[in-house]
């Protein structure tokens, strides 16, 4: 849903349901960080954008980086930046 209208998602797209018309996209994250790497931004400035900065952009203290007293969750990756596992709160989920 998104805002009053149901949205349906077909190959990384969103539409308004029923119709044709383009809603937004529907990226995870980490395609966005994978995607700016093989685009040839530094992995560090790329994870930076995706957390510290993100966060720092949507007004969150509590999440965007590791430090005491932070929700630690994290994404572990293998090499070409695809999930291996997944910790939310420090505990691991996946």
């Amino acid at each position: 849903v998104l805002g009053s209208q149901k949205v349906s998602g077909e190959e990384g797209r969103a539409y308004v349901a029923g119709t044709p018309t383009l809603a937004g996209g529907t990226a995870h994250l980490l395609d966005c960080v994978r995607t700016a790497v093989g685009a040839g931004i530094d992995l560090v400035d790329a994870v930076y954008m995706a957390s510290a900065q993100g966060a720092r952009i949507l007004g969150r203290s509590d999440v965007g980086r590791l430090d005491e007293g932070m929700r630690a969750d994290i994404v572990e990756v293998d090499a070409g930046l695809h999930p291996l596992r997944v910790f939310r709160g420090g505990e691991l989920v996946a």
